[in-house]
């Protein structure tokens, strides 16, 4: 990493804040860590995808990039896995169906432009 960090600063309602504290504790976790990690995640994928479109890449580095972002990955799974149960549980609480949630999960990400990121 470059030696200049960007911080990245929001203010959220207090009662989200505290929600979202709640939640990534339930996990073992830490508001900071689970931030830094989606951010890093996010990014990580998106800069091998730019070097693989551009061909900036090797294989071996490749690899080694995709096995630390597999690694955030299963976390960032986990996160999503309590997520999607939280989601489901609420939907089938109150009897809705989440079938338009997925789909329009698929088509957000053709929307985004990446190849075979959907159907």
């Amino acid at each position: 990493m470059g030696t200049s960090y960007k911080q990245v600063t929001f203010k959220v309602d207090p009662k989200d804040y505290d929600s979202y504290v709640a939640f990534v504790k339930r996990l073992g976790s830490s508001p900071y860590h689970m931030l830094k990690l989606l951010v890093e995640t996010w990014a990580g994928a998106e800069e091998l995808l730019q070097r693989l479109e551009s061909g900036t890449t090797k294989q071996p580095e490749a690899f080694t990039e995709l096995g630390r972002l597999v690694g955030h990955a299963q976390q960032v799974a986990q996160l999503n896995g309590v997520f999607e149960d939280c989601m489901r549980r609420l939907a089938t609480h109150y009897g809705i169906d989440l079938k338009s949630f997925e789909s329009g999960m698929a088509s957000a990400v053709r929307d985004a432009g990446y190849k075979g990121g959907g159907k």
